[in-house]
């Protein structure tokens, strides 16, 4: 599957997404040892799922792919340390990177993300479902930890 076949793919998904304005900071990412920051292009809120779905279009640090696509879910509006621990298990077996990053600049909320890099077109569906089971098993956790407190 060739960068084009993406690019347009990501197009088509992006006609009838809702763009979130303002200059975004930009992602860094370590790379053996060094941190490279990666430059937000846009963020588009997807409708087709259920709410709290974005994609990320950030440039690349390397010449080739020029473009890096992200696929993100929003499990937290409000990150902290500890939402981190909960969510970090699964992370780490899902391959899902964990960031905490502003989405809406005015309201200065550090949201808590989980992002899965898209490398091609089928990625896309596949990261959906992933992403989707991982806020269903980050709200399942964080419930029985209320329960927890409540007893």
């Amino acid at each position: 599957m060739s960068n084009n076949n993406l690019q347009e793919f990501i197009k088509e998904k992006t006609k009838n997404a809702l763009k979130l304005k303002g200059k975004h900071s930009p992602l860094s990412e370590r790379v053996n040892g060094d941190y490279k920051q990666l430059d937000i292009k846009r963020i588009y809120k997807i409708n087709e799922q259920k709410k709290e779905f974005f994609l990320i279009i950030s440039k690349n640090y390397k010449k080739n792919p020029k473009y890096r696509y992200f696929l993100v879910s929003v499990l937290a509006n409000v990150s902290s340390d500890l939402l981190v621990e909960i969510a970090k298990d699964f992370a780490l077996k899902n391959n899902i990177k964990l960031i905490q990053y502003t989405l809406y600049l005015k309201t200065r909320r550090i949201n808590l993300l989980g992002l899965k890099e898209l490398k091609n077109q089928d990625d896309y569906q596949k990261s959906l479902e992933v992403l989707q089971s991982f806020k269903i098993n980050f709200l399942t956790r964080l419930e029985a930890i209320k329960n927890m407190i409540k007893n």
